[in-house]
């Protein structure tokens, strides 16, 4: 389904535990949606994989058998339209994203109960924070989550692939570079 009417961007977009996402107000469901290519540029992952993830049928078993055909959305920022990805295509992309080891997923899917398990905790203590204190921590959380999990991945690569000691030298002298 296309829509006519073109919108534009949320200013600033959204940001969820310190990775950015282009979002639109879709003019139905009045809800902020996003896009299929700002996903894949938000998580690190390439847009076919993407596809193939919402094409799957582990998706659409999480989403609750809904195979519809893709919603597009007309937007200011580009003469094509968007593939229109909702909360919960988010939601349950994360999750599968994470599934399949894609760093930025994985973090994301860690940090996420961490934060929310600080922030139960002091809601039962009585402890007052600011949400923001809740997202900043989450941010670097996350952050920190995606670090160890991207160099154990290159770290095992190294050994699996006969590099030995010498090849762990050359990722940590890059990685030390960042």
């Amino acid at each position: 389904m296309l829509k006519s009417n073109k919108v534009a961007p949320i200013p600033g977009g959204i940001k969820v535990l310190g990775v950015e996402f282009q979002a639109f107000m879709h003019p139905v469901i009045e809800q902020p949606v996003f896009s299929r290519s700002g996903v894949s540029r938000g998580l690190k992952i390439p847009r076919r994989s993407v596809a193939d993830i919402m094409n799957s049928s582990e998706f659409k078993a999480l989403r609750g058998g809904d195979s519809s055909v893709a919603e597009k959305l007309l937007t200011t920022v580009n003469s094509n339209a968007i593939f229109v990805v909702t909360q919960v295509d988010l939601v349950i992309l994360v999750k599968l994203a994470s599934d399949k080891e894609y760093p930025v997923a994985v973090a994301m899917q860690d940090a996420s109960f961490a934060v929310i398990l600080q922030e139960s905790i002091d809601e039962a203590l009585g402890i007052p924070r600011e949400r923001k204190e809740y997202l900043d921590a989450g941010a670097t959380a996350r952050e920190k989550l995606e670090y160890l999990h991207s160099y154990d991945k290159v770290k095992q690569t190294t050994f699996d692939g006969g590099h030995g000691v010498q090849g762990l030298c050359q990722v940590n002298r890059q990685v030390s570079r960042l």
